[in-house]
């Protein structure tokens, strides 16, 4: 059976010395893996395709234990991407999460529509990586099911509008008297902008998520806390992350 399908190449391994696998994250599939058969040769009509980070037009043909690759037409490479090590290394730090997460044939087209856009804000330097992480960290573990309650306090009901305290662990909300009547441990303090943009991160349409500011000492915070939520809820740490987070500071 050929499949013709939509796709952001996530990451590839070699197999011999002219193919290699993929793992496309798909609009229609969710994440799928595909052999492309003699790939590693560069007169091979796949090879631009196939490449890390390319959103391609996939044909594929579905034998019995996997995809095969039987075409790649690239409609988006985010070629500027590679230009920079800093937008590099955070752009592979998406796709191993993504691969992570492994999204199914449901709900692929929101983690696709999620890593295209937050790629193309990468590639053209609209927002800055400082920016794109936290963003698209906190959506990304919404769209997968750890969507916080960040509504109101989970002890009073008060709707902590000026004060609270974020607890990762049970992704809820404390007013700050409840939260000192609270012994857990791992909790962040938020001020009205940072609980501003959990809470507009959490809720927003995809076409507007990136469309909100912050402070560059409040995007930091920021950033300290959707890193922290995403790791305990994936229960891993991430080389990719290791390696981004290690890069020297220009």
């Amino acid at each position: 059976m050929v499949i013709k399908t939509q796709g952001l190449v996530l990451k590839q391994r070699n197999i011999g010395e002219k193919d290699k696998f993929i793992t496309i994250l798909s609009k229609d599939q969710g994440v799928i893996e595909a052999s492309a058969r003699g790939v590693k040769s560069v007169k091979s009509k796949l090879l631009s395709g196939t490449q890390p980070l390319c959103f391609s037009e996939f044909t594929l043909f579905q034998g019995k234990s996997s995809y095969v690759v039987n075409d790649a037409q690239v409609i988006e490479s985010f070629y500027d991407i590679r230009l920079d090590i800093e937008k590099t290394a955070l752009a592979s730090y998406f796709c191993e999460l993504l691969s992570f997460i492994s999204p199914g044939e449901d709900n692929g087209e929101d983690y696709l529509r999620l890593a295209l856009n937050t790629l193309s804000y990468l590639c053209t330097s609209a927002r800055t990586p400082a920016f794109l992480k936290p963003v698209f960290e906190w959506k990304l573990m919404a769209i997968s099911g750890f969507c916080p309650d960040l509504s109101e306090c989970a002890s009073c009901g008060n709707d902590c509008e000026e004060q609270a305290v974020f607890y990762p662990a049970e992704g809820l909300l404390r007013c700050r008297a409840c939260a000192e009547e609270s012994s857990q441990m791992n909790c962040f303090p938020l001020n009205k902008p940072i609980l501003a943009a959990l809470r507009f991160m959490t809720e927003a349409d995809l076409k507007k998520l990136f469309l909100f500011k912050l402070e560059p000492k409040a995007l930091e915070y920021l950033g300290t806390i959707t890193e922290y939520y995403t790791l305990y809820h994936c229960g891993r740490g991430f080389h990719s992350l290791d390696f981004y987070k290690n890069l020297p500071k220009l």
